[in-house]
């Protein structure tokens, strides 16, 4: 089982040792990095590698714009399905680079 943690820990009890430390590691079928992030719940795990994190971030910006216009849209008498249509909603959940 691989485990990467943010700072070092003691071996305890003495039988554990550190092997390496800031080294790519795969967990499952994700590569994971010194510096990713990796956000977890119940549902799963998300690694967000360091090398995305501008793009990630403007992604989730955009989809935040957008379902801030959709709440208004509603808030305003506009049906869920019309408002979502009408800003794109979907196309968001489409990767741009397929």
């Amino acid at each position: 089982m691989a485990v990467a943690t943010r700072w070092r820990a003691r071996p305890c009890p003495p039988r554990v040792q550190v092997e390496a430390s800031d080294v790519p590691v795969t967990i499952g079928e994700a590569r994971v990095m010194s510096g990713d992030l990796m956000i977890g719940d119940a549902d799963g795990v998300l690694v967000l590698p360091r090398a995305h994190e501008e793009a990630i971030l403007a992604a989730a910006e955009e989809i935040h714009a957008v379902e801030e216009s959709i709440r208004a849209a509603v808030r305003g008498g506009r049906r869920l399905d019309e408002a979502r249509a009408a800003l794109g909603y979907h196309r968001l959940q489409t990767r741009k680079d397929a």
